[in-house]
Parts: C-alpha cells; structure tokens; sequence
C-alpha cells in the first residue's frame, strides 16, 4: 500500500479577531480567553498544544520532540490553560459555525471541510504555520492474499495519476504529487496557503506522532479525557 497526506492542522479564525492569529502561540493571547475552538480528541489538540509551547517558547518547529519527551509538562501545560477554550468541538461543522457566529475567534480545524467554508463565508480565514505543519496519515492498502492484484496495482495507479490527484486537490485534499501541488498552488491561492506545494515543504512533511500515540493509546486517551476535557 502507499501512505498519503490528508488534512492539515489548519489554524483558523474569524477576521474579527484582531489582529488576526498567524502562529500556534497566538492562542494564548488573553483576548482569546474563552474564545478558542479545540477539537475534543487527543491526537489533534494535545498536538496543538505542544506546537503552543514550542511556538510561546521561541522554539518553533520542535512540537514533535516535545510531545515525546515532556509528555507530563504537555498534559500540565493543557490543563492549565484549557481556560482559553470555549468549545470543545466534536465536529467540524460545529466548529465552523462557532466561528461564523462569532462565539469562537480561533482555534484548529481539519483543512478540507474548512477551505469550502472560507469559499462560502468571506469572516473565515486560516493560516498553516510551516514549523510543526502536521498532517492526518491515510493509506492506501491492498489486502493481503486479494485474488486481483493486477486490479488492485491499476486502482493504485490510477488514484495516484495526475488527473485524479488534481480533482481531489479540487474538492480540498492535499495531494502526494509535486507537480499536482505546483499546478494547484498556481490555481488556487486558499489551497496554496494550506497544503505542502513546494520542494521544501513536501520535504519537511510531518505526520501527527501515530507511532507515539500507538505505544500509549489508551493512557493518553484517559488522561486527555480526564485531566483535560474535565473541569474538575
């Protein structure tokens, strides 16, 4: 099978928010007490969480590092300052609505959903720092023992084409292939402000720490769940 970047870890915001978020540490600011928007599941906002740290601390592009090494100081750090989050959001179109409406200034969104929101209401924007930049890892696997494995290469083929890769870049995917990511960028300046186009970027690719969390799952689904998600 091949592996295959998805959503992006998208910082967005109402343009009301002033002056407008454009790094992870601007969520700290006392403006936003109460007004940010955090998705409810682990893998994502502890994420975001150490890109804050990292990012407040002039350390920028080391949040993987820290999530592995100083989970405790993250967890701590989470607690903390979960004060500056106004909702907890389960989904994107609660998030998206809480920023339209204003009851949320900031916070993290998955990038596909969000992009067609910015198209449809001009109060939407987004911004994805390139230091700590994480993506959502897909795949895109053959079973094992498929009794059409000719078949299954062609379908592997034909999803990584150029013309394929470019309708889903369309629909608000990011693609694995540069030269799709080039065309796109030059197409699309809200596509081209989230997703990896050029040499360095897809050189720089991230994923969210899968292998980390796999190790830990369960514990870090209690402790988020427990220490974070609840006020008491």
């Amino acid at each position: 099978g091949l592996t295959y970047p998805d959503a992006v870890m998208t910082l967005a915001y109402n343009r009301k928010a002033e002056p407008a978020p454009a790094r992870w540490g601007d969520l700290l600011r006392p403006e936003l007490k109460g007004r940010v928007g955090l998705y409810n599941h682990f893998y994502m906002s502890l994420y975001t969480f150490a890109c804050v740290i990292a990012d407040s601390q002039g350390n920028p592009g080391t949040a993987d590092t820290l999530l592995r090494t100083r989970t405790d100081d993250l967890f701590r750090f989470a607690r903390e300052h979960r004060g500056q989050v106004g909702l907890w959001w389960p989904n994107t179109t609660d998030m998206m609505l809480a920023l339209a409406d204003r009851r949320v200034l900031a916070g993290n969104m998955h990038s596909p959903e969000y992009q067609q929101a910015m198209r449809e209401k001009n109060d939407l924007a987004a911004v994805v720092p390139d230091a700590d930049r994480a993506m959502v890892q897909v795949f895109w696997a053959i079973p094992r023992g498929t009794p059409r494995m000719g078949l299954a290469h062609a379908a592997l083929d034909l999803l990584c084409s150029p013309g394929v890769q470019l309708e889903f870049a369309r629909r608000g995917m990011a693609t694995a292939r540069p030269d799709t990511a080039t065309a796109m960028a030059a197409e699309d300046p809200i596509w081209k402000s989230i997703y990896p186009h050029t040499p360095q970027q897809f050189n720089d690719l991230r994923y969210y720490p899968y292998d980390f969390y796999a190790t830990r799952w369960d514990e870090l689904i209690d402790r988020w769940e427990r220490t974070v998600l609840r006020a008491g």
